[in-house]
């Protein structure tokens, strides 16, 4: 089992962490923000040591390239989906719990979650009166 928590506020991050593994009773391994310092080739490298060191583990990360290498694992078969949560801390504390599909969809794409690339995009894209003269 492998839950991923990640969001706005973190240390709402490290206490829903705390919170759900007292509930739950497991036995798993607290990973905190293992992408720390590292580059995106590092980040995947770490998490695939994190997956073969137990069987349950909570990693609290803010990297996109951990998160859609999961969902990449799910794809592929490496992962099972139904092993796989994610909770999501929006900007207002709410907790939003969420589900990868066996294609490594997600069930739903909140504001502010996995969404910086594609905003950043827009601006460089679309946003842009000098593009938008050329066509």
């Amino acid at each position: 089992m492998l839950k991923i928590i990640t969001g706005f506020n973190n240390s709402k991050l490290e206490q829903i962490a705390h919170e759900v593994k007292s509930r739950t009773g497991d036995y798993g391994t607290i990973y905190y923000y293992p992408e720390s310092k590292l580059h995106p080739t590092k980040q995947l490298g770490i998490l695939n040591t994190i997956l073969e060191a137990c069987d349950f583990n909570y990693i609290i990360t803010h990297s996109d390239h951990i998160i859609n290498h999961i969902r990449v694992k799910v794809k592929k078969g490496e992962l099972n989906a139904s092993d796989v949560e994610i909770l999501f801390v929006g900007e207002n504390d709410e907790l939003l719990e969420m589900t990868i599909d066996k294609n490594g969809r997600l069930d739903q794409y909140p504001n502010g979650f996995l969404d910086t690339w594609d905003n950043c995009l827009d601006e460089l894209l679309w946003w842009d009166e000098t593009f938008i003269q050329k066509i």
